[in-house]
């Protein structure tokens, strides 16, 4: 709850972004929030992982979040490159 808490806060600060300060601010509460996640989701995910496999609990709790940054920052830069 208080990452989503603090995720909607950062959205609510950078719908209305006049100085860097204001900016600042947003983002710090976004990654606040997003880090406060990832670890919850982190730890959801050896929680529900069937034990067989054993390999599948530490492989989905370390490269889910690499492999997601991987295609976050492919598709942004197509979007910068190709998007309108």
């Amino acid at each position: 709850m208080a990452s989503l808490g603090l995720l909607a806060l950062g959205c609510l600060v950078l719908l209305n972004v006049h100085d860097i300060g204001i900016l600042l601010a947003g983002r710090v509460l976004m990654g606040l929030g997003a880090g406060l996640a990832s670890s919850n989701v982190t730890a959801y995910v050896v929680d529900a992982v069937p034990s067989r496999p054993a390999w599948l609990a530490p492989v989905a709790s370390s490269q889910t979040v690499t492999l997601g940054l991987a295609v976050g920052a492919i598709a942004s830069g197509a979007l910068v490159q190709y998007g309108p």
